[in-house]
């Protein structure tokens, strides 16, 4: 049966940093660039907050303080001080998080002090009742960072129990607990998380938690500009099986390029955004005209206005209802690469919509996996035509510490119209074809091995296990990195860096491309000045090595480059013959002639 672990949901994420200050520690340890483990929080979290900004600007994220002399939280507990309550990401919040990240350990003191007295049960419990009060569990993603570089914050048995009822009171109101467990630069004393965390927290106790935080703190660290899309759910869809069995799916989509944000028109007075309001009036009287009752649309039909209003059209483009229709199945090495024309979509079981839909989707992918089908299937969204595309199993898999890696449920490939799939024959699409047809053994080995040079070249340039989710786009790089730069009053844009460009150029590979095009001679010789561009086809001058007769090789060059008419009427006639082909007819003829013997060819 399937899991629910994956069960994304069109929710707001709403995040608590919760930060240990109540050791000196925190302050004293420099790191090897010189900064402090709580300069580098309060920088983590203004990353964070600006990442929230490109994101979601409507999510909303916390700062607490916990072990200060100072007490401000809602509770009114001793030792807890709230920075910054839950809200939404602004450029006030991050320059006073930046701010907050230049003290020293004598302009914290004198601010908020230290009390390591703080008890960590209280700690739990306020940020509890702050995700209650501005964060519901039906609209918020809750999630609680704890920063700390103690192991064993709660020496006292009374005290470690109420803290940990305390954490499993929060982990019950739906509120997700990470820990970043924070190594004192210069110390050789490591994280022990069997002294108190392992009781908290829901994650193996076999994993290597040190590691695991410190590469959530370097994420955390990392100022990201990148434009991320939650999962978020498309829409909900029947799917109907045949003979009145129908299951519930939601759809998602598997990649969607990112594009810059639309532009918002503002009030140059005070920067609130326009409303647009669209009205028709009356041409003869001035009237305004309500768009439904004073308003009619029509088509001509034979000299004669039909009327048709907006929802007959609406009914005329709705092809059937609404969701999935399976059609049949298919084994899977029907569905070829080229079959998909457009991205795909993941449809997941959706057990609110239809009971058992879990159950039955296991089952669909379990059997359809192992007799290898592909289902056809007929989507149907509202107001549009149907598509048909091929339902891929795609089987859960769980990695070595339980963890789920993908999903189960199918992928939703597109398909191409009978009429969509065309069969192009084109003059010089497949030299290599023609090349062997001419049975010129010279120009076929030049040929394979400058494929085989352009093949290496183009090998050197990709990067090693790619994955498109992990570029970043320049173009959105800099214009975010602008963005933020208007935003919070800095100087200049920070200098952002191309993903896309390989670290090694691959020079050799392309230096042996090249030379399997034009040879050693070419090396070295100082560029010519180049004409200026002319629309005229370039000329192209054929030896005769045969007795005047063009060579294949030649006929086939001028072919590609469209130049055939640029020769003589007795030129074509006399290879045509040497072919066994009629001679006859205008030059217009014998050119066609001549490139229809090429096309006939190609495969």
């Amino acid at each position: 049966v399937a899991t629910d672990e994956f069960q994304p949901q069109n929710k707001r994420d709403g995040v608590i940093f919760a930060i240990d200050c109540g050791s000196k520690d925190m302050f004293e340890s420099k790191t090897e660039d010189g900064r402090c483990l709580y300069r580098t929080v309060m920088q983590s979290a203004a990353s964070f907050l600006k990442n929230k900004v490109i994101a979601n600007s409507m999510e909303k994220v916390g700062i607490l303080l916990y072990g200060t002399g100072e007490s401000r939280n809602q509770l009114h507990f001793k030792g807890i001080t709230v920075i910054q309550d839950l809200d939404i990401p602004s450029a006030k919040r991050i320059r006073e998080l930046e701010t907050e990240a230049e003290r020293n350990f004598g302009e914290f003191d004198k601010r908020y002090g230290l009390d390591s007295t703080v008890k960590l049960s209280d700690v739990f419990w306020v940020c509890t009742s702050m995700f209650h009060t501005v964060c519901p569990s039906k609209q918020f993603h809750r999630r609680l960072f704890f920063f700390t570089p103690t192991d064993d914050p709660c020496p006292l048995p009374a005290d470690r129990t109420t803290a940990i009822t305390r954490a499993q009171d929060a982990a019950q109101s739906e509120v997700d607990l990470h820990l970043f467990s924070l190594q004192v630069p210069g110390s050789s004393k490591t994280f022990t998380m069997g002294k108190f965390w392992a009781d908290v927290l829901s994650e193996d106790a076999g994993l290597d938690y040190g590691e695991a935080s410190s590469i959530k703190l370097e994420e955390l660290a990392r100022r990201v500009r990148k434009r991320e899309f939650p999962k978020r759910m498309l829409r909900r869809q029947r799917f109907d099986l045949g003979n009145g069995t129908e299951l519930g799916v939601c759809v998602y989509a598997d990649i969607i390029e990112a594009k810059l944000p639309s532009p918002v028109q503002l009030r140059a007075e005070d920067n609130k955004p326009l409303k647009s309001e669209t009205k028709l009036i009356c041409t003869k009287t001035g009237r305004i005209l309500h768009p439904v009752d004073d308003v009619q649309t029509y088509v001509i039909l034979g000299h004669e206005a039909i009327p048709v209003s907006k929802d007959d059209v609406a009914g005329i483009k709705q092809m059937g209802t609404p969701g999935f229709k399976l059609m049949g199945f298919r084994p899977k090495g029907c569905l070829k690469r080229h079959h998909s024309i457009f991205h795909s979509y993941f449809l997941y079981p959706n057990e609110e919509e239809v009971i058992g839909s879990n159950a039955l989707v296991a089952a669909l992918v379990q059997r359809m996996a192992a007799r290898g089908l592909v289902a056809i299937v007929r989507w149907i969204r509202s107001g549009s035509g149907p598509i048909f595309g091929a339902l891929t199993p795609q089987a859960e898999r769980i990695d070595e510490e339980g963890a789920q890696v993908d999903p189960p449920g199918f992928h939703f490939i597109i398909l191409p119209f009978s009429n969509d799939v065309r069969k192009l024959r084109l003059p010089g699409t497949n030299t290599f074809h023609a090349l062997s047809h001419a049975g010129d053994a010279e120009d076929l080995a030049r040929f394979r091995d400058q494929v085989t040079k352009a093949e290496e070249a183009i090998r050197s340039i990709g990067a090693a296990d790619f994955d498109p989710r992990s570029i970043e786009n320049p173009a959105l790089q800099k214009h975010y990195a602008s963005v933020q730069a208007l935003a919070l009053g800095e100087d200049a844009p920070e200098k952002t860096t191309d993903l896309l460009v390989p670290p090694a150029f691959p020079e050799e590979a392309l230096l042996a491309w090249r030379r399997s095009l034009v040879g050693d001679g070419d090396f070295g010789r100082a560029p010519k000045r180049r004409a200026a561009p002319s629309s005229a086809a370039p000329k192209v001058k054929a030896a005769r090595p045969d007795g005047g007769v063009l060579s294949d090789a030649d006929i086939l060059r001028m072919a590609e480059l469209g130049t055939l008419d640029k020769l003589k009427v007795a030129e074509l006639k006399d290879w045509l013959v040497s072919k066994g082909q009629p001679g006859t007819g205008k030059k217009s003829d014998l050119v066609a002639r001549v490139v229809a013997m090429f096309v006939k060819a190609e495969p």
